[in-house]
């Protein structure tokens, strides 16, 4: 969102940070000093408790997005 929380904008980086987006919780953190973690990355799951039943199963939506060059790792 801008500034006035009212129109969605394309963030082209979030820099020395990692964005993890769950279902119930998340999180922006610096990834100075965490090993494996990678930079300007979103992280994200479905964790709720339909999507862990269909996990089992071999169908996943857990990834990492880098904004950098668009390429999603699952």
């Amino acid at each position: 969102m801008d500034g006035d929380g009212c129109d969605w904008v394309q963030v082209k980086s979030i820099g020395d940070c990692a964005l993890f987006l769950g279902v119930n919780h998340s999180l922006c953190l610096p990834v100075e000093g965490v090993s494996g973690v990678k930079r300007n990355c979103i992280y994200f799951t479905d964790d709720h408790q339909e999507a862990i039943f269909v996990d089992r199963h071999g169908v996943r939506d857990l990834g990492v997005f880098n904004i950098e060059d668009g390429s999603v790792e699952r």
